[in-house]
């Protein structure tokens, strides 16, 4: 039996999206996804979300940060995890949990991963 869960997946890079929305939708999962960070705080207008998936580097470096800064600033409580392929070691120098995310979704990932994540 599948939890279904409304997700958000904000990337700039439209193979993630289309990736996310395949595996999760096929997990019985809802998804809607965004190419930047103001399309995918526009996107957060429509709709209650369960979790939110967010690159880090998109339009410029720290969009993931400050779309996560927003959404905090909006006062809503959405799990928001940070989808990044920076690295482990770098990760060891940035606190995620103090800048707003849940934690972090390392990138690339299979679809057993992102499902059992997004459980």
């Amino acid at each position: 039996m599948c939890n279904s869960k409304c997700v958000l997946v904000i990337d700039d890079d439209q193979d993630i999206l289309d990736q996310a929305r395949a595996i999760l939708e096929a997990g019985g999962h809802e998804v809607l996804t965004a190419l930047n960070g103001q399309e995918g705080l526009a996107v957060l207008e429509t709709r209650a979300f369960d979790i939110i998936l967010c690159d880090m580097m998109m339009e410029d470096i720290g969009a993931g940060l400050s779309v996560c800064r927003e959404i905090k600033e909006r006062g809503l409580k959405i799990p928001i995890y940070l989808v990044s392929d920076i690295g482990n070691l770098s990760m060891q120098n940035f606190d995620v949990r103090a800048e707003g995310f849940s934690g972090v979704l390392q990138k690339p990932f299979s679809a057993n991963e992102l499902l059992a994540f997004i459980k």
